[in-house]
């Protein structure tokens, strides 16, 4: 992704508004509950400028709408795991519940607010501060929980790098050392919510003891992710992808153009080796197009094992939806055609292994999954 800057605006919480799926307007705030049914709830936001206010939908696995919330103007939503949906507004961290009741979380602190990770049941959380000097930056990763002071778990200072927690799955926190800058050039896999692109050295921090271990391959291939059986798969850069086996086993892989003219977001799934690999055309690279517009960009995912056997996966033009959550605990796969992609209209397919399952329109963003 574009690095990625939390906007955070200067307005005072209050629970968002509630709609039903059947109903036809909106009521006025309020932190009563509605009843939501429980099982795993997709979470989409609505993409909108920090000033216009913003809203939430909650959509069953069948496709189906479960609710939909409304958001005030300055609220920036962070991610959504077990019961959460985490927005912030001011300096203030909420948790945003499926039944629509607001839980306050504490404040975020000072410095510019960069990236946000929560660990899969929702229940701690890292997201890291930055404060840029003359000559160094002094970044900051915190540890946060229900009903404690969120507290500093490490710490950098060095010249033009941050700290930026990537994800947290049930393999671990991974904190990537990045740029402050961001990305120059073009990136097709940017989001306004969520995944940051990987330019620097990842490692793993155990959040509890603030240790730090290193990740195989890292910073000269671009991290993804680390799959069940502990081996990791990352970018070493062109059209390939690379594996690198707990037993120092090392597969490269390569993968087909133009269809991955540009390769990222590698994504395992939580209890089975195998990950997914998005690929862009590069056709929507708008720099090439200086006096006009550029066509829409050409998305595809193949998924890939261990072994470095690899196979197309899900409808033209979609890429995973929501980071290492695309993959659902019963195993099935989430993609999205972004609302600038070809293939067909924008929105979120829910896929079982075959590739077959219901299509959610919708031009907002997914944000990750409840339950």
């Amino acid at each position: 992704m574009l690095a990625f800057i939390l906007t955070l605006g200067a307005c005072q919480t209050s629970a968002p508004h509630h709609q039903g799926q059947d109903l036809a307007g909106t009521t006025s705030p309020s932190s009563s509950a509605t009843h939501v049914p429980g099982g795993v709830l997709i979470v989409v936001a609505a993409v909108t400028a920090p000033d216009q206010p913003g809203s939430v939908d909650l959509y069953r696995l069948d496709g189906s709408r479960a609710a939909h919330y409304s958001l005030e103007a300055g609220s920036g939503v962070f991610a959504a795991a077990g019961s959460r949906i985490f927005f912030g507004r001011g300096d203030q961290l909420n948790a945003l519940h499926p039944d629509g009741t607001v839980e306050s979380l504490g404040p975020l602190g000072a410095g510019d607010i960069r990236w946000f990770a929560s660990n899969p049941t929702g229940t701690s959380w890292l997201w890291s501060t930055h404060q840029e000097g003359d000559t160094t930056t002094k970044s900051a990763v915190h540890l946060g929980a229900p009903g404690i002071q969120g507290r500093v778990v490490e710490e950098l200072t060095a010249a033009g790098q941050t700290l930026a927690p990537l994800m947290w799955t049930n393999r671990g926190a991974f904190i990537e050392a990045a740029p402050v800058g961001g990305h120059g050039g073009y990136f097709p896999f940017g989001r306004s919510i969520g995944w940051l692109l990987v330019e620097g050295s990842v490692h793993r921090l155990d959040p509890t003891s603030g240790r730090v271990t290193p990740v195989p391959g890292s910073p000269r291939c671009a991290f993804g992710d680390e799959a069940s059986d502990n081996s990791v798969i990352c970018f070493p850069g062109g059209s390939s992808v690379r594996l690198y086996a707990q037993s120092g086993k090392v597969i490269d892989v390569a993968l087909a153009k133009p269809r991955f003219t540009i390769a990222a977001e590698a994504f395992c799934a939580p209890a089975e080796a195998i990950c997914t690999v998005a690929g862009a055309s590069g056709v929507g690279n708008g720099m090439a197009y200086p006096n006009g517009t550029p066509p829409p960009e050409q998305y595809g995912t193949d998924l890939i094992r261990p072994d470095g056997s690899i196979s197309r996966f899900g409808p033209d033009g979609t890429d995973p939806a929501m980071g290492p959550q695309s993959w659902l605990p019963d195993g099935q796969l989430v993609l999205w055609r972004r609302p600038d992609a070809a293939g067909g209209a924008p929105g979120v397919y829910v896929l079982d292994r075959s590739g077959r399952g219901p299509f959610i329109p919708t031009k907002g963003e997914p944000v990750g999954y409840l339950g």
